[in-house]
Protein backbone atom coordinates (compact mmCIF):
# COMPACT_ATOMS: atom_id res chain seq x y z
CA UNK A 1 0.00 0.00 0.00
CA UNK A 2 1.27 3.47 -0.86
CA UNK A 3 -0.06 6.27 1.28
CA UNK A 4 -0.38 9.50 -0.66
CA UNK A 5 -2.26 11.57 1.89
CA UNK A 6 -2.29 11.01 5.62
CA UNK A 7 -5.54 9.79 7.08
CA UNK A 8 -7.07 12.12 9.65
CA UNK A 9 -7.72 10.10 12.80
CA UNK A 10 -10.96 10.26 14.77
CA UNK A 11 -8.79 10.51 17.89
CA UNK A 12 -8.56 14.26 18.65
CA UNK A 13 -5.54 13.94 20.95
CA UNK A 14 -3.65 12.02 18.27
CA UNK A 15 -4.53 14.73 15.74
CA UNK A 16 -3.10 17.34 18.14
CA UNK A 17 0.13 15.34 18.36
CA UNK A 18 0.22 15.16 14.56
CA UNK A 19 -0.16 18.92 14.34
CA UNK A 20 3.21 19.37 16.05
CA UNK A 21 4.84 16.49 14.19
CA UNK A 22 7.20 17.88 11.57
CA UNK A 23 10.24 16.55 9.77
CA UNK A 24 12.35 18.58 12.19
CA UNK A 25 10.64 17.00 15.22
CA UNK A 26 11.23 13.50 13.82
CA UNK A 27 14.88 14.39 13.22
CA UNK A 28 15.13 15.77 16.78
CA UNK A 29 13.76 12.50 18.15
CA UNK A 30 16.23 10.48 16.09
CA UNK A 31 19.11 12.75 17.14
CA UNK A 32 18.08 12.47 20.79
CA UNK A 33 18.37 8.69 20.44
CA UNK A 34 22.12 9.11 19.89
CA UNK A 35 22.53 10.00 23.59
CA UNK A 36 24.03 7.31 25.78
CA UNK A 37 21.63 7.72 28.67
CA UNK A 38 18.65 5.86 30.10
CA UNK A 39 16.59 8.65 28.56
CA UNK A 40 17.01 6.86 25.21
CA UNK A 41 14.87 3.95 26.47
CA UNK A 42 12.19 6.41 27.62
CA UNK A 43 12.21 8.15 24.23
CA UNK A 44 11.97 4.81 22.39
CA UNK A 45 9.11 3.78 24.69
CA UNK A 46 7.20 6.97 23.91
CA UNK A 47 7.93 6.66 20.18
CA UNK A 48 6.70 3.04 20.15
CA UNK A 49 3.56 3.97 22.10
CA UNK A 50 2.88 6.81 19.66
CA UNK A 51 3.32 4.43 16.72
CA UNK A 52 0.94 1.89 18.31
CA UNK A 53 -1.72 4.57 18.84
CA UNK A 54 -1.21 5.80 15.28
CA UNK A 55 -1.72 2.28 13.92
CA UNK A 56 -4.80 1.73 16.07
CA UNK A 57 -6.39 4.98 14.90
CA UNK A 58 -5.50 5.01 11.20
CA UNK A 59 -7.60 3.01 8.75
CA UNK A 60 -4.85 2.55 6.15
CA UNK A 61 -2.42 1.19 8.73
CA UNK A 62 -5.11 -0.99 10.32
CA UNK A 63 -5.74 -2.59 6.93
CA UNK A 64 -2.06 -3.49 6.69
CA UNK A 65 -2.06 -5.46 9.97
CA UNK A 66 -5.49 -7.03 9.57
CA UNK A 67 -4.08 -10.43 8.61
CA UNK A 68 -1.00 -10.41 10.86
CA UNK A 69 -0.94 -13.04 13.60
CA UNK A 70 2.49 -12.69 15.17
CA UNK A 71 4.21 -11.87 18.42
CA UNK A 72 7.50 -10.07 17.79
CA UNK A 73 10.22 -9.86 20.46
CA UNK A 74 12.77 -7.04 20.10
CA UNK A 75 16.02 -6.68 22.02
CA UNK A 76 18.10 -3.54 21.68
CA UNK A 77 21.21 -5.18 23.01
CA UNK A 78 23.41 -2.26 24.07
CA UNK A 79 20.49 -0.65 25.94
CA UNK A 80 19.25 -3.95 27.34
CA UNK A 81 15.81 -2.80 26.23
CA UNK A 82 13.55 -5.78 25.61
CA UNK A 83 9.96 -5.47 24.45
CA UNK A 84 7.38 -7.31 22.44
CA UNK A 85 4.65 -6.35 20.04
CA UNK A 86 1.69 -8.65 19.46
CA UNK A 87 -0.42 -8.28 16.34
CA UNK A 88 -3.56 -10.38 16.37
CA UNK A 89 -6.96 -10.03 14.71
CA UNK A 90 -6.28 -6.45 13.66
CA UNK A 91 -5.21 -5.35 17.16
CA UNK A 92 -1.72 -4.40 18.23
CA UNK A 93 -0.28 -4.38 21.74
CA UNK A 94 3.12 -3.42 23.11
CA UNK A 95 4.74 -4.43 26.38
CA UNK A 96 8.21 -4.07 27.84
CA UNK A 97 9.95 -7.26 28.87
CA UNK A 98 10.42 -10.78 27.59
CA UNK A 99 7.77 -13.01 26.03
CA UNK A 100 8.32 -16.75 25.84
CA UNK A 101 5.62 -16.93 23.14
CA UNK A 102 7.37 -14.77 20.52
CA UNK A 103 7.38 -16.28 17.05
CA UNK A 104 10.08 -13.88 15.85
CA UNK A 105 12.99 -12.53 17.89
CA UNK A 106 15.03 -9.60 16.61
CA UNK A 107 18.24 -8.42 18.29
CA UNK A 108 19.76 -5.13 17.20
CA UNK A 109 22.03 -2.41 18.54
CA UNK A 110 20.88 1.16 19.10
CA UNK A 111 23.32 2.47 16.47
CA UNK A 112 22.02 0.05 13.85
CA UNK A 113 18.42 0.95 14.73
CA UNK A 114 19.28 4.63 14.22
CA UNK A 115 20.87 3.88 10.85
CA UNK A 116 17.68 2.09 9.82
CA UNK A 117 15.53 5.02 11.06
CA UNK A 118 17.73 7.43 9.07
CA UNK A 119 17.50 5.15 5.98
CA UNK A 120 21.29 4.78 5.95
CA UNK A 121 20.83 1.01 5.77
CA UNK A 122 17.79 -1.21 5.29
CA UNK A 123 16.74 -3.92 7.70
CA UNK A 124 17.26 -6.47 4.94
CA UNK A 125 20.78 -5.25 4.24
CA UNK A 126 21.60 -5.25 7.97
CA UNK A 127 20.40 -8.84 8.27
CA UNK A 128 22.28 -9.98 5.16
CA UNK A 129 25.49 -8.41 6.51
CA UNK A 130 25.03 -10.18 9.85
CA UNK A 131 24.54 -6.91 11.75
CA UNK A 132 21.28 -8.03 13.36
CA UNK A 133 19.98 -11.38 14.55
CA UNK A 134 16.58 -12.69 13.57
CA UNK A 135 15.23 -15.95 14.95
CA UNK A 136 11.99 -17.25 13.50
CA UNK A 137 10.34 -17.10 10.11
CA UNK A 138 12.24 -14.79 7.79
CA UNK A 139 9.17 -14.26 5.61
CA UNK A 140 7.29 -12.98 8.67
CA UNK A 141 10.26 -10.82 9.66
CA UNK A 142 10.25 -9.26 6.18
CA UNK A 143 6.51 -8.68 6.53
CA UNK A 144 7.06 -6.67 9.72
CA UNK A 145 10.00 -4.85 8.12
CA UNK A 146 7.78 -3.78 5.24
CA UNK A 147 5.08 -2.66 7.64
CA UNK A 148 7.55 -0.64 9.77
CA UNK A 149 8.84 1.03 6.59
CA UNK A 150 5.24 1.90 5.68
CA UNK A 151 4.72 3.37 9.17
CA UNK A 152 7.88 5.47 8.89
CA UNK A 153 6.87 6.66 5.42
CA UNK A 154 3.44 7.60 6.79
CA UNK A 155 5.07 9.60 9.61
CA UNK A 156 7.31 11.41 7.11
CA UNK A 157 4.35 12.29 4.85
CA UNK A 158 2.35 13.50 7.83
CA UNK A 159 5.26 15.54 9.20
CA UNK A 160 5.82 17.26 5.84
CA UNK A 161 2.13 18.17 5.62
CA UNK A 162 2.46 19.97 8.98
CA UNK A 163 5.42 22.13 7.94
Amino acid sequence: MIIKEPYRSNNKSLNREFTVLTTNSINLIINKLTDNSQEVVEILDKFINFGIRLIQDTEELQEEIHEFEELFQFHITDLNFIFWINVSKGKITYEKGFSANASIRISITKDLLLKIFKSEISGTEAYMKGLMNVHGSLSHAFKVKNFLRLLMDYLKIKSKSNE
